[in-house]
């Protein structure tokens, strides 16, 4: 009798030990699944890194900085947008890059700083969401704005106007006819949710991806080359001379001109290519696209439409424009683009940005658009040289004008 109890014991032993075991390799299994992939929630119609970027940690290098781009599930720089109806209060940021805050960290943009004054000074329930978007346009600020931007039911939103190539570029994008606004989220197919650590979440999905053969699992992607991430190649010489076609390049000719710090540092992909690109057009005599009247137009129509939009929902809106360097400091940047990357003359597509922001503001006081201009208070000390965007100082600022006039909005409507 007593030796039966004591194989039982034994036998109860194993199966523990095998039910430890088991449940071990499958915490390590999510563990790592967790780690490696996502399950991604795809909300804007465009993402200028692809899907992949969703979940993504990018270590971006540069000449001037170093920083980290941590993407939500839903591909933004933030983190993860609740779209349930609560007690936050919130604000949304839609723009390119400079409201994305590339060039400074995640703490030191401006948005993340205006939602610290707002919780310090003046209600904590308030959310602002980064929905900024490098390599964008205002034409993709109204779709992020209508495919899931009024379903976040912002008390305000934020529109960054870049005096750049946000005109040239809204130029060739239609404005949406037919369009629809969201009002109430709803995912793209099929929303897969995922349950707590507890039940497996992630090799559940990963198991329903293998027997269905849709894979539900998303691999994050982890890397320090940000511009060969950008252009789904490497950043070379090789890739210079292909995307340019210029015999200067292939020869050494233009290299020669540079110094050979600059160089190395395009090549290395520290510098944006598509600086270096311009530069070499330029040598060759090549003048850029030029702004005209439709371009103004199309990016007031574009405006004035979500403005529209915004007012139908009671929700703010204000247009904060963003300057070039160059209209902020056109003698050190003109000397910049001379002394270090060799070109003959400041691009007549640079010299048209005063008029055309002018004009702009002109614009928008005629449609009664609530608008802040960071021109006259930035500096050549607000921007990162090379890189062209604004640095924390820039940004610190940026925060202080934008926060002044939302406090302003909260308060008085």
């Amino acid at each position: 009798m007593r030796s039966t109890k004591k194989a039982f014991r034994g036998f109860l032993l194993v199966v523990l030990m095998l039910v430890i075991s088991t449940l071990v390799s499958l915490y390590s299994v999510e563990a790592y699944l967790r780690y490696a992939f996502h399950v991604s929630d795809l909300v804007a119609g465009y993402y200028p890194l692809g899907n992949s970027v969703a979940g993504a940690k990018i270590k971006m290098v540069q000449r001037e900085y170093s920083i980290n781009l941590d993407f939500n599930n839903q591909g933004f720089r933030d983190k993860d947008f609740s779209f349930e109806r609560g007690i936050e209060r919130r604000i949304l940021f839609l723009g390119d890059s400079f409201v994305e805050g590339i060039g400074v960290s995640i703490e030191k943009r401006a948005s993340n700083l205006i939602e610290a004054l707002l919780h310090k000074k003046e209600d904590s329930k308030f959310r602002v969401v980064n929905a900024g978007q490098l390599a964008t346009n205002p034409i993709t600020y109204f779709e992020n704005f209508i495919q899931f931007g009024a379903a976040l039911k912002p008390e305000l939103v934020v529109v960054g106007v870049f005096m750049g190539n946000d005109f040239q570029n809204s130029r060739t994008i239609p404005m949406p006819k037919n369009y629809s606004v969201t009002d109430t989220y709803s995912p793209r197919g099929s929303r897969i949710s995922i349950p707590s650590f507890l039940y497996f979440g992630y090799l559940r999905n990963f198991i329903l991806g293998v027997q269905s053969g849709k894979p539900q699992l998303v691999k994050s992607e982890v890397t320090d080359k940000f511009w060969d991430y950008y252009f789904k190649e490497k950043i070379n010489k090789d890739f210079y001379i292909k995307k340019s076609s210029i015999s200067l390049l292939k020869y050494n000719v233009f290299e020669d001109l540079l110094s050979q710090d600059v160089v190395q540092d395009f090549y290395d992909g520290k510098l944006n290519p598509s600086y270096f690109l311009s530069a070499v057009h330029s040598h060759e005599g090549h003048e850029g696209l030029l702004y005209d009247s439709k371009d103004l137009s199309n990016v007031v129509s574009i405006i004035n439409v979500m403005n529209d939009e915004c007012i139908r929902r009671g929700i703010k809106l204000v247009v904060v424009i963003y300057p070039d360097i160059f209209q902020v400091a056109p003698d050190i940047y003109s000397r910049h683009l001379i002394d270090t990357l060799k070109m003959f003359k400041v691009p007549n597509s640079m010299l048209q940005l005063k008029d055309l922001r002018l004009k702009f503001l002109k614009e928008l006081e005629m449609i009664k658009i609530n608008h802040i201009d960071l021109t006259p208070e930035l500096s050549a000390n607000d921007y990162h040289l090379f890189d062209g965007h604004l640095n924390e100082s820039g940004q610190a600022i940026a925060a202080h004008l934008i926060y002044r006039r939302l406090k302003d909005l909260l308060t008085n409507g």
